[in-house]
This record gives C-alpha cells, sequence and structure tokens, in this order.
C-alpha cells in the first residue's frame, strides 16, 4: 500500500496543513500520528477558511477517511467541540472519522498541571498552551494515563479514573507539604542570619565614635531608623554642611548629562558613595509609605510618568536634603501642616 509521511521539522508553522491537503486527493486514508489541539491547520477552500486542531484536513474531501492515531493524545471536550463546527458548516463525520482507541485522553487536571509548571517557571516560560498536552504525555509514558478504548467500558473507567485522581492529589500534597517545608526552613535561615548580622552592626557601630545626639535627630524623620541614622552619619560625615549640587554628587542620586560620545546629553544616575545609596533605599521605601512629603512627591512623579525606580531615587535626594538641613539648623523633623 502506497503511503506519504509529512513531517514537520521546524517546530510547526511549515504549513502541513497546506501540503497534507494538497496530496490528501489521492489518498483514501489521512491520518494523523502524534500530537494534541494546541495545532492549528488552516485550509482555505474557495471563500470558505477551516480552522483543525485535531482532525486530521482529510475530512473536508467528502470521499477520504480521516484517523486520529495511537500517537495523539485527545482532548474529548476540545474534539467534541471540533466535530459540532465541522457539522455547522456542512461538514459530515459520520463513517469518516476514525480515533484509535488506544489514544490517551487529556483531561482538566492535566491543564491544570500544564498552567502549574508553567507558571513556575517564572522568568524562563517555555510558551505552553497550558492545553494539558505535555502532562497527558508525561502520563502515557509512566503508564498511568487513560485511553480512548477505557471510555468504553464506564464501571472500569470510573475505577481508574479515581485511582488516577487520587494519585494526583497524593503527589500535589506531598509536592505543597515539601515546597511549604522548604520554604519555613528557608525563612528560619534568614531569620538566623539576619540577627547575626544586626549583632554584628549594633557591635561595630557601637564600637565606632558617632555623635548620639545627631542620630537621635536623624531618627525624628519619619522612614529613618537608628542603623539608617548611624550608617549615614559614618558613611557621610559631610552632612549638615552640604549645598543641594554636592548632596547628589556626594551620594550619587543626581541625574548627570553625559559630556560626549553616542549618549551625549542622556540623563544616568551614577557615581557618588554605594554606602549611602544602600543605606538610602530601603528608608526611602519606608518613607513614601508612611512620610506625607516622600509620600506625596512619589505620587506626583508617578503620575507624571516617571519609573518607579526614578520617584524612588529622587525620594531618595528629597530626603537627603532635608536630613542635611535637619543637621545644619540641629532642628528635629516636623511635617508641613499642609503635607
Amino acid at each position: 500500500m502506497k503511503s506519504v509521511v509529512v513531517v514537520g521539522a521546524q517546530w510547526g508553522d511549515e504549513g502541513k496543513g497546506k501540503v497534507v491537503d494538497y496530496l490528501s486527493g489521492s489518498f483514501d486514508y489521512i491520518a494523523r500520528v502524534a500530537g494534541g489541539h494546541n495545532a492549528g491547520h488552516t485550509v482555505i477552500i474557495g471563500k470558505d477558511r477551516y480552522v483543525l486542531q485535531l482532525i486530521p484536513c482529510g475530512i473536508l474531501r467528502p470521499k477520504q477517511q480521516a484517523v486520529i492515531g495511537t500517537g495523539v493524545v485527545v482532548d474529548p471536550a476540545a474534539l467534541v467541540a471540533e466535530i459540532e463546527t465541522l457539522c455547522k458548516v456542512g461538514v459530515s463525520v459520520n463513517g469518516r472519522l476514525h480515533v484509535s482507541n488506544r489514544a490517551h485522553l487529556i483531561f482538566p487536571y492535566h491543564r491544570e498541571l500544564d498552567k502549574a509548571a508553567e507558571g513556575a517557571r517564572g522568568a524562563d516560560k517555555i510558551g505552553t498552551t497550558s492545553r494539558g498536552i505535555g502532562p497527558a504525555y508525561e502520563d502515557k509514558m509512566a503508564r498511568r494515563g487513560l485511553r480512548m478504548c477505557d471510555l468504553l467500558e464506564p464501571e472500569l473507567f470510573r475505577k481508574k479514573a479515581a485511582h488516577v485522581v487520587a494519585e494526583k492529589n497524593r503527589l500535589a500534597t506531598a509536592r505543597a507539604q515539601k515546597v511549604r517545608k522548604d520554604i519555613e526552613a528557608t525563612i528560619a535561615f534568614l531569620e538566623k542570619r539576619l540577627s547575626a548580622l544586626d549583632q554584628e552592626i549594633d557591635t561595630w557601630l557601637q564600637t565606632t565614635p558617632i555623635d548620639q545626639s545627631r542620630v537621635n535627630l536623624l531618627q525624628s524623620f519619619t522612614g529613618i531608623g537608628q542603623n539608617t541614622a548611624r550608617t549615614l552619619i559614618i558613611a557621610l560625615p559631610e552632612l549638615g554642611s552640604l549645598s543641594g549640587k554636592q548632596i547628589g554628587a556626594l551620594a550619587g542620586l543626581a541625574p548627570f548629562a553625559k559630556d560626549s560620545g553616542s549618549k551625549r546629553g542622556e540623563r544616568h544616575i551614577s557615581g557618588g558613595r554605594t554606602a549611602v545609596r544602600a543605606a538610602l533605599y530601603m528608608p526611602a521605601i519606608s518613607a513614601i509609605q508612611h512620610n506625607p512629603v516622600i509620600r506625596t512627591l512619589y505620587q506626583r512623579l508617578v503620575q507624571a510618568g516617571k519609573h518607579h525606580y526614578v520617584a524612588i531615587t529622587a525620594c531618595m535626594r528629597k530626603m537627603l536634603v532635608i536630613l542635611n538641613a535637619m543637621i545644619r539648623s540641629n532642628q528635629p523633623w516636623k511635617a508641613p501642616q499642609n503635607a
């Protein structure tokens, strides 16, 4: 018996459907041997356009037989929907569509597993259609999948389906418990490490000469804690005697224009003291939440279309301007009445 196999060699979208449709007039049976309903074979006959995802395009020819083979994974709901769509446009499948009784089935839990796996990949997503095709093939290879022939014996199907679903639930529960334990262990490790770091920082700060009155003064600003105040005084001893321009330059918070090269004129944030920027970042986040002046500045910049990082940087610079003025005047922070 003469036969022709059409194989796509570039992971889809090669035009296999058009080739198969062209050849199908010369063959009695047109079979699909693998894949699921993520495929999209578009065939145009005259003014009519047909999109097939599961059923071989040979079904569009009235004298040909269409076969869904053993290697295909079949979503029953998708198959029924496609049959109904064909019937609505006058394409009859009666006696011409054949499905292998050994073809494996796709169930809702396959789709959920597909979505969960794709979501867990984060930035490394592979672009799955989340239709459960991959997990269905996994079950096939593990010899735990349900097949078309199982639907022919309702009682046996119920028993097998109950067993598979119970197994999926056990695996999901076990996986969730393991993940939960891993998360708890990680949190415990981080809390222990943070506690040790706090002690190291406290010891270092206590052994470093610092004017405690200046520390107390800086702490009056909402968003600045004791460690941040001490770090700023050590890392930026000029605080209290700086101009606005010096603050930006020393702390590395001012956007400068490039003076030469292909990027001439572009604004960028660079320079300054890394320790100051690092010390101010989290206090700036806190101040955005709780300090009315900093919150108003941040909201105004974001509403104007500024990127959140640019807005946070501006808030950090604003905080330094205020802290510099507080040290210079030796006056604690007082929020404006209209803030």
